[in-house]
């Protein structure tokens, strides 16, 4: 099976963690808080150590990595703020480790893409159930709360990704894009 598997060129890991947002810290379970830490470092380093062994060995690769970028903190994210952290101190270390053999490793900071927003996707990450309403009113937050005043799509992520994984990215490594259109300067 080895001598048959191809190259890795490109490793793009996003997962669910687990996150329970607007709960207050003071009544928060250390489950709940140390849940989506625990599940988002594991399953980046798990899958970024696959790619990047492979990738060193053919002396070239991109390993991507996506948070909100809350790691400066922020109120009722729970353990969202300390998961991206630990996630953005990871992409950092693989950089200066990777970095010789030619392989490149870069993040994104997104802080809530709306389109992505459900009314299901919200309720499992904690919120209360809500109709198609409400989540156009936390739309409309979220873009009020951006520089621009529009949140970034899918398709403006994508587009970021595949300029990282491209030859056009090749200067940048070791570093996260803001992605967030202003919501967490940096």
């Amino acid at each position: 099976m080895r001598g048959r598997a191809g190259r890795i060129d490109v490793s793009f890991n996003l997962v669910p963690r687990g996150d329970l947002q607007g709960v207050p810290l003071t009544e928060m379970s250390v489950e709940d808080y140390t849940r989506p830490v625990v599940r988002g470092i594991a399953c980046q380093f798990i899958t970024a150590r696959a790619a990047a062994r492979r990738m060193a060995a053919q002396g070239s690769g991109v390993i991507l990595a996506l948070n909100s970028g809350s790691h400066n903190g922020t109120p009722m994210l729970g353990g969202t703020g300390a998961a991206d952290g630990a996630i953005d101190a990871l992409i950092r270390q693989l950089a200066q480790e990777l970095g010789p053999s030619g392989v490149r490793v870069c993040g994104i900071w997104t802080a809530g893409v709306t389109d992505t927003l459900t009314p299901e996707k919200l309720s499992a990450a904690g919120a209360p159930a809500m109709d198609e309403a409400a989540v156009a009113g936390i739309r409309a937050h979220l873009d009020s709360l951006r520089m621009t005043k529009r949140s970034p799509r899918i398709a403006d992520i994508a587009a970021l990704a595949a300029f990282l994984a491209s030859d056009a990215g090749v200067a940048l490594t070791g570093t996260w894009i803001n992605a967030t259109a202003g919501m967490f300067p940096s």
